[in-house]
């Protein structure tokens, strides 16, 4: 076992609670917003509302996956794992949605960290 091993499954255990609380806060946000229109803003034009209400909620999913993105990025960036914020967004959103990335050097450090980006990414996205 290597000795960083242990340091990055940690901060892979933190980053899984983090960004489950982060998704979990956003959906329980959508799921208010869209009572409050079935409440007190339904639009007189059933169409409209066929419309808004998914439109909505896809861009909330995409808010709150983009949020959990960036605070991979941003640790990424504070460990030295990647030298720019480009690179660590790149790297990150790359991981998250498991499409993989290439030409891209990360700090070898941090690999198993990168891994299981792909595994949380795989359980939040469905």
């Amino acid at each position: 076992m290597t000795p960083d091993l242990p340091l990055q499954l940690a901060v892979s255990a933190g980053m899984f609670v983090l960004t489950i609380l982060v998704h979990l806060l956003g959906l329980m946000g959508l799921l208010q917003l869209g009572r409050r229109h079935a409440t007190d803003w339904r639009t007189p034009w059933l169409s409209l509302d066929r419309l808004l209400v998914p439109m909505t909620l896809a861009l909330g999913l995409s808010a709150i996956h983009a949020v959990e993105v960036g605070l991979y990025a941003v640790l990424y960036l504070e460990l030295g794992a990647t030298a720019t914020l480009e690179q660590a967004i790149f790297y990150s959103a790359a991981s998250y949605s498991t499409a993989g990335f290439a030409g891209l050097e990360l700090n070898p450090k941090w690999r198993v960290l990168v891994a299981l980006e792909s595994l949380n990414g795989i359980i939040l996205l469905g």
